[in-house]
């Protein structure tokens, strides 16, 4: 969810809240034998961040969003890691059809 607590003509904060599952997955070749694995992991987690939407046109806007990730540890190691909770930044570009 997300939630814009200022209206504004052009500059529009905002923070977000979301809850979902989180999945980890990955695949290789054995070195000597040329076999292959893959594995996936997936568990409960969360979201929450803060950003701000900038309207550049009346159809184009482009944002930056710093959020943190909460979830549960994988079962097993998923590209080295079981624990995958921390920040992360986004940037966005977004074109509107319509009205």
């Amino acid at each position: 969810a997300r939630w814009y607590p200022l209206a504004g003509d052009r500059w529009r904060p905002f923070a977000t809240l979301a809850v979902g599952t989180f999945e980890g997955r990955e695949k290789g070749v054995q070195l000597f034998d040329g076999g292959t694995w893959r594995q996936s992991e997936r568990r409960l987690g969360s979201q929450g961040g803060l950003g701000l939407d900038a309207d550049l046109s009346g159809a184009v806007t482009v944002g930056a969003q710093v959020a943190y990730n909460w979830m549960q540890r994988f079962g097993e190691a998923v590209g080295g890691r079981r624990d995958y909770n921390g920040a992360e930044f986004r940037l966005a570009a977004s074109w509107r059809f319509g009205g």
